[in-house]
């Protein structure tokens, strides 16, 4: 399909035309754009190629700007149509890729509002016997925003296989139906058989040519029948996250439930989602745990009547634990918040100063690179931009709830609010607000919500002012189950999840797993990869030798290596200029919390490059309170190479932080940075309903090997296998 492809960096549109019903047109460029200051910098490839945009300072709303293919010839199997894109901007409308047989046109991709402020691969897979048209169209929004396309491609094969199982090949992505159920589970798009029950499009691509599965509630199923699909088997596993996007919509609805299936076909309930939902695609998230090999099992049950289509899109089991699903630092994105479809424009993610003024840096890091939302200052008086949570679910007997954020508020804005509703009423109760130009600093809100009558969603709301130059910027959410005045006296941490479970801060970074369902108070802990952000580490040096976050050093000399460790020039490390500072500097950078004891096993594993004559020396160094440790050295050149350390961190038996330590020498040449730092082997074993009989259980609820009792190690991670040793005799005595 050469014909269809093209990189537009001839200036040319290939064999593509602009569609004579387009009343805005695409522009070609291979920089910045002139028109706001949601710019794209370059094409996607980032080496200054030429790229589309449409230009969104002209026309109206609801105007479009069509770019039409070739006939391409018919498949006679599956072609997979892709695409970079661009979207960006308080009010940016929708990019759809529609497809034109025989005349009639549909809708077979569509993504509307801000999505990213960096280019995202788009992968469409597309089916037709006989010749269609491909038009790539956009729809003017509201406002301002930028929507730019590059480097089309259409290949004679299905799409590659994703992480996420989103339905759209031709099948189940490798999940089975299971043989003893009563029912299957059934491939669609569009509406289910009754317009009255599940969902009007697919998550995935938002419109009726998505594809999603769901039970068939009607004739001849009865109430409590049961349909079940299974996945494939996976590893062994000490935390992942499970994520979904389900749609529950129905007066009769019955109920989805979520198992983990272990190698002997034990299955253990995970979640349990009852009732309606309303016409609305829900994320839910749960971590995976298990000793064993397993499976995933997805279970639909009928409910009282016909109107109870259950549907599941987008399933994904990611390699890391799950992290809070209504807290946000927002430093790679919204995390699992939504921007509303029907307000004026959108809450926007920035980096640094804002526009006009206001924030200078984010609150989470306190660092140019550090990221929190902006209400753009583009709309009319009045207007509001709402950002909304996933459900939120009833669990516990708790009174009320806690969000809390920070804000920065200053200028002609108007009001923010924060208000919950629920599906039951579906009318708003506002539970904080604030009007007007606050202090020119960043304050945190601390909002108790009383426990509704039922699930509940939260929404927070900000709208222009009296003037445009408006400054209002929300960073750090955070949300638990316990009132506001109840976590600032205990010092709590919220775990996430559907139980909303709250634990001591005491417990966060030890090693000991203590959120059951989300691990989130293991998930930050010390992993690194630089990508965005410091994650928790922090720089202490004094004077101008000094580690710095950056990438691409070879652009300027001595201030890091031209690649990261998997040789992406784009790819972030940490780095020391070695031509600032002088004989015997020392640069320090730290993590910002204290780990817990570890275990005996406990590694940390981080690659490193040391390039130069006289480079000088590279530490890795344990801090109790004021008292260092050395576990790793370095002291000469490593060549034009990133290097892997494992080193052994073993048993520290009280708390603990990790520090980086580089020291100048003689030479003002060369190179010292650090990347993809990783705690392994570390983790406590997790909590367990029971323990084998070769098992010793802990006070934590915990199983570990009765070998491992009384060996002078903390394998429980709560002491109590050391605790009762006098029967053990030499064993006993420390």
């Amino acid at each position: 399909f050469g014909d269809v492809d093209c990189n537009f960096d001839e200036q040319t549109f290939c064999n593509w035309s602009p569609h004579g019903q387009s009343k805005l047109n695409w522009t070609f460029t291979n920089g910045f754009t002139s028109f706001n200051s949601f710019q794209v910098t370059t094409d996607h490839t980032g080496k200054g190629g030429y790229y589309i945009y449409f230009q969104s300072a002209f026309g109206n709303p609801g105007d479009k700007a069509i770019l039409s293919s070739p006939a391409v010839p018919p498949t006679n199997g599956l072609s997979c149509f892709s695409f970079w894109y661009y979207m960006y901007g308080p009010s940016v409308g929708q990019l759809q890729l529609v497809t034109s047989v025989g005349g009639t046109n549909a809708v077979k991709w569509q993504k509307e509002g801000s999505q990213s402020d960096r280019w995202t691969q788009a992968s469409v897979t597309i089916q037709s016997n006989s010749n269609y048209q491909l038009f790539i169209q956009v729809v003017k929004g509201q406002g301002f925003g930028e929507i730019a396309v590059d480097d089309i491609s259409l290949v004679h094969n299905a799409c590659p296989h994703k992480a996420t199982c989103d339905f759209e090949d031709d099948g189940f992505c490798s999940y089975d139906q299971d043989l003893f159920d009563d029912f299957d589970w059934t491939r669609t798009s569009g509406t289910t058989y009754s317009a009255f029950t599940g969902p009007s499009n697919d998550h995935t691509y938002g419109t009726s040519k998505g594809h999603y599965i769901f039970t068939e509630a009607s004739y001849p199923r009865q109430q409590g029948d049961i349909a079940r699909i299974i996945s494939p088997v996976n590893p062994p596993t000490d935390g992942r996250c499970l994520k979904f996007w389900y749609n529950m919509n129905g007066e009769t609805i019955g109920s989805l439930l979520v198992y983990v299936r272990d190698h002997k076909g034990f299955d253990t309930l995970i979640n349990n989602m009852t009732g309606n939902s309303g016409n609305v695609w829900l994320l839910s998230q749960q971590d995976v745990v298990s000793e064993t090999s397993f499976q995933i099992v997805f279970e639909g049950v009928i409910g009282s009547d016909y109107l109870g289509d259950i549907a599941l899109d987008d399933i994904e089991l990611s390699n890391n634990p799950c992290i809070n699903l209504f807290g946000c630092d927002f430093e790679k994105d919204l995390c699992s918040w939504t921007q509303n479809t029907t307000d004026n424009f959108d809450w926007m993610l920035i980096s640094g100063p804002a526009p006009y003024q206001g924030p200078l840096l984010d609150h989470t890091t306190n660092n140019i690179a550090g990221q929190y939302i902006y209400l753009d200052s583009t709309g009319r008086q009045g207007d509001v931009a709402e950002l909304d949570s996933q459900i939120i679910p009833l669990a516990g007997s708790n009174d009320f709830f806690c969000f809390s954020f920070w804000y920065y508020m200053i200028g002609g804005v108007g009001y923010l609010n924060v208000t919950t509703r629920t599906f039951a009423s579906q009318k708003p109760q506002t539970v904080f607000s604030l009007y007007g130009s606050q202090n020119d600093t960043w304050q945190q809100a601390f909002v108790n919500i009383p426990r509704p009558s039922a699930a509940f969603q939260i929404a927070v709301i900000g709208s222009v002012g009296i003037s445009k130059i408006v400054s209002m910027g929300l960073d750090d959410f955070s949300f638990a189950a316990s009132s506001c005045q109840d976590l600032m006296v205990t010092g709590t941490f919220n775990c996430g999840g559907t139980k909303n479970q709250t634990i001591s801060s005491s417990k966060v970074c030890d090693f000991a797993r203590d959120c059951g369902e989300t691990a989130a108070d293991e998930s930050n802990c010390g992993d690194c990869s630089f990508e965005y952000d410091w994650c928790r580490y922090m720089d202490i040096s004094s004077g101008e030798f000094q580690w710095n976050r950056g990438r691409n050093g070879s652009l300027t000399s001595n201030t890091g290596p031209p690649y990261d460790h998997l040789n992406q020039p784009d790819g972030y490390y940490l780095y020391v200029a070695t031509s600032g500072g002088s004989l015997e500097d020392m640069a320090d950078v730290i993590t910002d919390f204290s780990f817990g004891p570890s275990p005996s096993t406990c590694q940390i594993e981080f690659y490193y490059y040391m390039r130069g004559y006289g480079i000088g020396l590279l530490y890795v160094i344990v801090r109790e309170s004021q008292e260092d440790t050395i576990v790793f050295e370095n002291d000469h050149s490593m060549g034009d190479n990133w290097i892997k350390a494992t080193v052994d961190l073993g048993h520290v038996a009280v708390p603990f932080k990790v520090l980086f330590r580089a020291s100048r020498v003689f030479s003002m040449a060369g190179s010292v940075a650090i990347d993809d730092i990783s705690f392994i082997n570390c983790n406590y074993p997790p909590v367990q309903t029971s323990c084998p009989a070769n098992q010793f259980r802990c006070t934590r609820k915990s199983c570990v090997s009765k070998n491992t009792v009384c060996d002078f190690v903390d394998d429980c991670g709560d002491g109590s296998d050391e605790a009762n040793c006098s029967k053990y005799g030499l064993r006993g005595v420390v």
